[in-house]
């Protein structure tokens, strides 16, 4: 990780902690600080839960509506080419129990276990191998794909080289909850326009997304989540705004930019748009 990364990280950690003036915790730990920010609600005896709190908070607990999870799993292809559970699944295998329950549905015919490299000769995927076939996924149908990625950027360029080698034109990717916004806005930005990407989520008993801010655990995710959300931003519009400086570069740089690239260019901020719906 970058200086730069660190810094974002930390600016992060320190602007959540003020962003919400008020959590769940704050009426026993503060009550004058929660008497001051809420100065018609009785201290003693708060609407804690209520429907009317909870909608007071709601605009705090996603930090302005942006949410992490994409948990609506309507817009996954019914059929595709292959279903890939990516790297780094939790204690309980979540994600593998997903994939495989998407495969047991039909939506894909292969699924492939992505995974770092952890040894020469073994890594995530083969360990990943192992939870998709105790969970009725057959061997011969699962595609081991073993990587050195470092971020999700690093992976999703990895599926997506493989998804043009085998040639296919859908698949769907499997992650945890809180990964799965800035999963689909990577894929967005890395896969080619031609092969259609939709991402499942899977449940992960680490993080609930309406209720995060309520263990440690699950709001460190929530923070570092966040903070990858932010760098990923960074890093892929970087790399655009220089893909776009030097194809301008010669005589037909220009118009091959224009001719070649607008489509693509349309689609990704029509994505980028609907992470805020």
């Amino acid at each position: 990780m970058t200086i730069t990364h660190k810094l974002i990280r930390a600016a992060l950690i320190v602007s959540v902690q003020f962003a919400t003036p008020v959590f769940a915790q704050a009426v026993i730990d503060e009550p004058g600080n929660y008497a001051f920010f809420h100065p018609n609600a009785d201290v003693l005896n708060p609407p804690w839960p209520s429907n009317a709190m909870a909608a007071q908070l709601a605009p705090d607990r996603h930090l302005g509506g942006l949410r992490l999870s994409v948990t609506d799993e309507r817009g996954i292809a019914a059929h595709a080419d292959a279903l890939v559970v990516l790297s780094d699944d939790n204690f309980y295998a979540d994600r593998a129990t997903h994939g495989a329950e998407l495969f047991r549905r039909g939506v894909a015919p292969v699924v492939v276990a992505s995974g770092r490299r952890l040894r020469p000769n073994a890594g995530i995927s083969e360990l990943m191998e192992h939870d998709l076939i105790e969970r009725g996924v057959p061997k011969e149908k699962i595609l081991r794909l073993s990587h050195d990625a470092d971020n999700t950027k690093e992976e999703a360029e990895t599926v997506a080289k493989l998804a043009k080698e085998r040639r296919w034109k859908s698949i769907v990717v499997v992650t945890s909850n809180y990964h799965t916004r800035r999963t689909r806005y990577i894929c967005s930005r890395v896969f080619p326009v031609a092969i259609s990407v939709s991402v499942a989520s899977a449940r992960d008993g680490s993080f609930d997304p309406e209720r995060w801010w309520e263990k440690r655990e699950s709001t460190k995710l929530f923070v570092q989540e966040l903070a990858g959300m932010v760098v990923a931003l960074w890093e892929l519009r970087r790399a655009e705004n220089q893909g776009a400086t030097a194809g301008a570069v010669g005589p037909e740089g220009l118009l091959g930019m224009k001719e070649c690239g607008l489509k693509r260019h349309i689609e990704r901020e029509k994505s980028l748009l609907a992470l805020y719906k």
